[in-house]
């Protein structure tokens, strides 16, 4: 009771007034029947007490503070009685009437007890500050046998025995040893609850079993409690080792996670590895879902928030259910003309929905059809990344257009999530129609880098030897190469902008090293030279995929193929003349027109020059025979370089590097022009035609690039760049 309640009523006002006019003598006789008629609340007696306290001498004060504590005693027993006189240590701190009071209240009101004397003289009637004294005590009561306690010192849980009046302490056990606690040391212990994580670990570990089997939930959360509030996915697994066994964790791990997804008061992110927080509150599953179908960034989150509901907790409370199903229907009406493969999902959700809740939602099988039948279906599931959602649409298009879905199926597959393309390869397996799925195959294949998902679904099916009878003309070997040569395009790509090649590129480095790169090492060792040494091209390049994994298929190409690693040279380092058989027609004409004509002319010269005389002074015939030794020189080199000539041959000009017989197609980035360079032999040159000589500096320049690269040539005292957009055989190669 404060002191200005105590002002307004009857008698306490009258204390109250007798305290403020210090008429003590007044006062000790109106207090005197005050307590013994019990007319005030003990609170209101200890608030006027302290007020008359600040102007009366301190003798006074305890021996009112006495009375009041003794007939309390007398009238209410000593438990009520010590209630009191603990509310009358913060007013009188210091008042040795109080703490002798105190501590008889204390043995009588817990004398059963054992070693209450011990424990009231190490705590009451120690020189330790009476209010830290009266808390020390309550500490020693709260501390009972068998209460788990946190030492801060050591961290380590520990387990009450009881409080040994010989020794004046407290007895606890731990784990390994056991310590006795005195009065000072008490106050450093953390009280545990008795369900709490570390201390069930030490000492009843049998119960964290019993829970992580049936309340996983519950399990998580005490960790949290103990260790949280946040906690990755790698800590609750070392937490958790000596509950979950490491050979069991997959198995729990698989089961624990739909119920942690639904707990009340566990957060978990939606990651593969999630990360855990102990919310503040409670929070009902079926309001978490609303959070967070709205709070998503955008539409396919949204959608995703729903179908990963239906597909993890089965059916859900009716309100939920029908708060989903109208707001997929009016997110069905934003997006039908702008995104069809978002609109098509909300339909597929909400029938889903109506599946298991007949009333949540109408149907919209008209709505549907129209959908199919407007959209371009080989585009149509390219934004669908989620799994879940994949399938839901999937089975909503089957339901939809029942007498042609493997057609439609086979349309969509080629844009389809990896989860979407497998769905629909076993669907139409059972269903006999390989024609349909070998329709699709032949689109991924005839343009993979536009179906990156379906092509690493392919390259997955192949290696496990799915439908093997329906998967046409598709080849683990060659699947490879399109693997590899998708991730060069997309490396280049999100080297430039990051987005949605790094999405992309993430499936294929996964498709890659899938199985611990078991399906890679099987698709090497299926491989020719050729298809190997374009892997290896790729590699080591080290563009799409990482520097681990570009070390790991080097081990196995120089495991299935050592060949490849023998010390090679490059067609343009060769001391070779590659030349077109045209132009080593040409060269041989030339030779032959140079020993025929200007050197029988310049034969002839000397001679002349000869017989005119004096040969010292004769300067014309010392320039004809100069002019007839150069021409011999001439035609030296040139027989030369004929007998090093080697003809360019189709084989020679394979492959995606630029090298001796390509044509490549290239494009000024500044002017944005293109054109196309032929590189050959020097004999077959002609600029005017844009063939050139791959010995030139500028067909060197070009040798070994690839697509998508940039080249850089210094001609004629200025830099010119050209981006490859295209490298093929020439067709001049071979003639």
């Amino acid at each position: 009771m404060s002191e200005q309640e105590v002002e307004g009523r009857g008698e306490g006002a009258k204390l109250h007034k007798l305290a403020v006019k210090k008429k003590y003598d007044e006062f000790e006789v109106a207090w005197t029947k005050a307590v013994e008629k019990n007319s005030v609340e003990p609170d209101g007696l200890l608030a006027v007490l302290e007020k008359a306290a600040r102007g009366a001498d301190p003798e006074f004060t305890d021996s009112l503070l006495w009375f009041l504590l003794s007939e309390r005693a007398q009238q209410k027993g000593a438990a009520d009685a010590l209630a009191v006189a603990k509310a009358a240590v913060p007013l009188f701190p210091e008042s040795k009437t109080l703490r002798q009071e105190i501590a008889a209240l204390y043995a009588a009101a817990h004398a059963s007890v054992a070693g209450i004397d011990a424990l009231v003289q190490i705590t009451v009637l120690s020189d330790t500050p009476l209010p830290e004294a009266t808390a020390r005590i309550e500490k020693f009561f709260a501390l009972t046998p068998g209460t788990y306690v946190l030492d801060p010192a050591t961290s380590q849980p520990g387990r009450v025995a009881g409080f040994n009046a010989e020794t004046a302490a407290l007895e606890i056990s731990f784990e390994d040893r056991a310590r006795a606690y005195g009065a000072g040391e008490v106050d450093s212990l953390e009280r545990l609850d008795a369900d709490d994580f570390r201390a069930l670990f030490v000492f009843d570990p049998e119960k964290l079993r019993t829970l992580a089997d049936d309340q996983p939930d519950e399990l998580v959360t005490r960790m949290l409690r103990a260790f949280g509030p946040r906690m990755t996915f790698k800590a609750l697994r070392s937490r958790i080792a000596g509950v979950v066994p490491p050979e069991s964790w997959a198995k729990w791990w698989a089961a624990a996670k739909p119920k942690l997804q639904r707990a009340e008061w566990v957060g978990m992110s939606g990651k593969s590895q999630p990360e855990f927080v102990l919310r503040t509150q409670a929070i009902p599953y079926d309001a978490q879902l609303k959070a967070q179908f709205n709070g998503a960034a955008d539409v396919p989150a949204k959608l995703a928030v729903v179908a990963g509901c239906l597909r993890e907790t089965g059916g859900q409370d009716a309100g939920l259910l029908e708060f989903f199903g109208r707001e997929l229907l009016r997110l069905f009406d934003t997006l039908r003309e702008k995104e069809p493969a978002f609109a098509l999902g909300a339909l597929a959700v909400a029938a889903k929905i109506r599946r298991d809740a007949p009333d949540a939602v109408t149907a919209q099988e008209t709505a549907a059809a129209e959908l199919l039948e407007t959209a371009d279906l080989g585009t149509l599931m390219q934004p669908v990344q989620n799994d879940d959602l994949a399938r839901l649409i999937l089975e909503f298009v089957r339901e939809t257009a029942p007498d042609r879905w493997p057609e439609t199926y086979a349309a969509l597959m080629p844009a389809c999530p990896q989860a979407g393309c497998d769905a629909i390869a076993a669907a139409l397996c059972e269903q006999g129609r390989g024609d349909c799925l070998r329709s699709a195959v032949g689109e991924v294949l005839a343009r993979p880098e536009q179906h990156v998902p379906a092509l690493c679904w392919l390259w997955k099916a192949v290696s496990e030897g799915k439908c093997a009878g329906e998967l046409g003309d598709a080849e683990v070997s060659g699947l490879a190469v399109h693997l590899f040569s998708v991730a060069h395009v997309l490396g280049r790509a999100s080297s430039r902008a990051k987005g949605e090649s790094d999405y992309l590129l993430g499936q294929v480095r996964s498709a890659v090293s899938a199985k611990d790169f078991a399906y890679l090492q099987g698709a090497l060792e299926k491989a020719g030279a050729g298809r190997a040494q374009r892997i290896r091209t790729f590699v080591e390049r080290h563009i799409g995929l990482s520097d681990s994994a570009c070390s790991r298929v080097h081990e196995l190409l120089r495991r299935t193929h050592p060949d490849l690693f023998l010390e090679t040279i490059e067609p343009w380092e060769e001391d070779v003349v590659y030349t077109t058989e045209a132009g080593l027609r040409k060269r041989k004409a030339e030779l032959e027109k140079l020993v025929t004509g200007r050197m029988a002319d310049a034969a002839r010269a000397v001679g002349e020059a000869a017989a005119e005389g004096d040969l010292s002074e004769n300067f014309g015939w010392s320039a004809a025979l100069a002019e007839r030794d150069r021409l011999a020189g001439t035609a030296t080199r040139m027989q030369e370089e004929i007998a090093k000539a080697r003809t360019i041959t189709p084989e020679l000009a394979q492959g995606d590097t630029v090298t001796v017989g390509s044509a490549v197609d290239v494009k000024d980035p500044a002017s944005g022009r293109t054109s196309t360079m032929t590189f050959l032999g020097p004999w077959d040159a002609d600029h005017d035609k844009g063939i050139h000589s791959y010995q030139a500096k500028l067909g060197l320049a070009f040798m070994g690039k690839a697509k998508g690269d940039q080249v850089k040539a210094d001609l004629d005292g200025q830099e010119h760049v050209w981006e490859i957009m295209a490298v093929r055989p020439s067709d001049r190669v071979g003639t």
